[in-house]
């Protein structure tokens, strides 16, 4: 499970994300005092089983791990800035749109927060999540707890923790699309609505959000998001974000 390709790899997966993993962060806005303990919160549901996984964690590495619901996430994080967030997916009914929220946590931190999905179905496709910053791990829902630990340390340490099948795709994909050049004919055959609905995707928008600051109908939204995976060769709302980044909004 866990990703040993070398350093060429992890270097690539930086220059993509413009992002850089450097390792412990530890626990209190802009503290770096290498005597704590890095800070770990596992966010989930309240209950036995996610107290116990903490536990769990503490007893096998060197970090203050603590549990706690997605609602009290933003003010832990503000009050006290994690190394990392353990995001288990299957009690907090995440989806995609809920890791822009946790990247904007950074903002709150005063410095990144790096997170980590758990829990993640077998037959999901995982591969629109590695181009997400800061995220920087993926377990599926049958991982080990030896598994889990191996790969919570090795985060901690400053590397990424990713299933190989859906990294080595990612970077098929991701080399496919640079290689083609851009088109500026391609903006010209957007809509100025296709145009400000690419911009709130670059934004990491929700449909409903789009949906309100446009005056429309989620419907609407849709209907103008499945004709900007059409005309710019996009498959999915993380890459027509990334592509709005990088050939329209640079400044995003």
């Amino acid at each position: 499970m866990r990703v040993e390709a070398g350093g060429a790899v992890f270097a690539l997966l930086d220059q993509e994300r413009g992002s850089k993993h450097h390792g412990y962060v530890f626990g209190g806005v802009g503290e770096s005092d290498v005597s704590q303990k890095p800070l770990v919160y596992l966010v989930g549901q309240e209950g036995l089983h996610n107290l116990l996984l903490a536990e769990h964690i503490n007893s096998s590495l060197a970090c203050n791990c603590n549990s706690i619901t997605i609602e009290k996430l933003e003010a832990y994080v503000r009050k006290n800035a994690p190394a990392l967030l353990l995001v288990d997916t299957c009690s907090t009914g995440f989806e995609l749109e809920s890791l822009y929220f946790v990247q904007g946590l950074s903002a709150l931190a005063q410095q990144k927060v790096f997170s980590a999905l758990i829990n993640i179905p077998l037959g999901m496709n995982v591969e629109p999540y590695l181009r997400i910053d800061g995220l920087v791990g993926i377990f599926r829902e049958d991982a080990s707890p030896e598994q889990l630990i191996r790969g919570i340390d090795a985060m901690l340490s400053g590397e990424y923790w990713f299933p190989r099948v859906a990294l080595h795709r990612y970077l098929d994909r991701t080399r496919k699309q640079y290689s083609r050049p851009f088109e500026s004919q391609q903006v010209d055959l957007l809509t100025e609505k296709e145009l400000a609905v690419l911009k709130a995707l670059g934004e990491g928008a929700s449909n409903e959000a789009i949906a309100t600051k446009l005056y429309v109908s989620k419907h609407t939204v849709k209907t103008h998001i499945y004709n900007l995976y059409r005309k710019l060769g996009v498959s999915n709302r993380v890459e027509a974000a990334m592509w709005a980044r990088q050939n329209v909004f640079k400044d995003y």
